[in-house]
């Protein structure tokens, strides 16, 4: 490898880029495998065909009738921005992996590098946005609840905040030409002015992107879940009438709110007077719905860990990266690759968690593909149709 190969790999080490697009030695070692670069590009297809259907899945889902709820628009919010980065970013990298030189130009370089933090920072602002909203719901149950509209305005403050922290990126990331020998190609880089201020943005990323929003989002459900541990459960009893109330099965008897009205008194200590009326009835509603909100607890604890596993990878190679100062070997390549693979596969998983941990969503995306199906029949039946009509009139 020679030295302009070289150097234009320190260049790359240490940037946000490295989770969009791979390092210039990266890529020249994988192009020298074609089994290598065909099962990188199996690999990127998977999980970009599965993360826009699925994302785009919930999109739809939480449009239908009974899901316009506040977590429900965060959640939806969320998969926005995993569906941008399966539609868009995904097939750039998979593109400029495998034909090993950057074809899209100057301006798509920038905007590509600017949209992979754009996408990166929203989707942590809703995860946070999302264990606040389950914080104040659940364990300041006595506040004032948020309303759709206030969660719509919170939606569009995230994306407007999430602009700042990609910007260096859009300033920084250039299309240059290297040679390798006699020929020349395009390759998509960050050129920073130094070494200290592209460290220093590598800290600030980890920091404000990963570490702090985690310990943040950990907090909020760890007090949720000690909260919702804390309140007793109201046992069934006696042929109990069900309804709903936003989204949550719960049963309406004169036996189950004797028994819900005893365990509030035990579990403030015979200490009622002071809880209003309208206190007790949201207590109520925690009781019976107790089950039900733990599920949603465990389903998007469930998000936010694969969001941090995913992405530990990426931010540990990032840092060895940055300050090990050392040549890229094949081993180290596998595993930026990897880590890259992991950064977009998370993109992918949360459609089937929800799928699996919530009955909503489970039912709404058997309801879409039902939908799907029996349109394609319909359609397979008017083709039918038209054709026998066809063939009546040329006879």
């Amino acid at each position: 490898m020679n030295s302009t190969l070289s150097n234009s790999s320190n260049v790359t080490n240490g940037s946000l880029a490295r989770a969009i697009f791979p390092s210039v030695a990266s890529t020249i070692e994988t192009s020298s495998n074609p089994v290598l670069r065909w099962a990188l590009l199996l690999a990127y297809s998977v999980i970009c065909l599965s993360g826009v259907c699925g994302n785009l899945m919930v999109i739809l889902a939480s449009r239908k009738p009974g899901m316009v709820t506040v977590s429900n628009i965060l959640i939806a919010n969320l998969a926005v921005a995993d569906f941008t980065v399966c539609l868009v970013n995904i097939p750039t990298v998979a593109t400029y992996g495998f034909l090993v030189y950057w074809p899209f130009g100057a301006f798509l370089c920038k905007l590509i590098s600017f949209l992979q933090g754009l996408t990166l920072s929203a989707s942590v602002g809703t995860l946070a946005a999302i264990a606040g909203e389950r914080y104040w719901h659940i364990v300041l149950y006595t506040r004032r609840k948020l309303t759709i509209r206030e969660a719509y305005k919170a939606v569009a403050v995230i994306w407007a905040t999430s602009i700042f922290m990609p910007l260096p990126l859009a300033v920084f990331s250039n299309a240059t030409k290297f040679k390798q020998g006699e020929k020349e190609f395009a390759v998509c880089i960050e050129e920073w002015p130094s070494v200290k201020s592209r460290q220093s943005y590598t800290v600030l990323v980890f920091l404000l992107l990963y570490l702090l929003p985690l310990l943040i989002i950990a907090g909020l459900y760890a007090r949720v879940g000690r909260f919702l541990r804390r309140l007793p459960t109201a046992q069934q009893g006696g042929n109990n009438k069900r309804t709903k109330i936003e989204g949550f099965v719960i049963l309406q008897h004169d036996w189950v709110i004797k028994q819900c009205l005893l365990h509030i008194r035990v579990f403030f200590g015979g200490k009622t007077d002071s809880l209003s009326s309208g206190n007790i009835v949201l207590l109520i509603f925690l009781l019976v719905t107790n089950q039900a909100q733990t599920k949603a607890i465990r389903m998007l604890s469930t998000v936010v860990f694969l969001f941090a596993i995913c992405w530990l990878p990426y931010h540990i190679v990032l840092m060895y990266t940055e300050w090990s100062y050392s040549e890229l070997s094949q081993a180290l390549t596998s595993v930026i690759l990897l880590a890259q693979w992991l950064v977009f596969a998370n993109s992918t998983f949360n459609p089937f968690v929800y799928a699996v941990l919530n009955e909503n969503y489970r039912g709404k995306f058997k309801m879409l593909l039902h939908l799907r199906r029996r349109n394609r029949r319909r359609n397979n039946v008017i083709i039918r149709v038209q054709t026998i009509r066809n063939e009546t009139h040329i006879r």
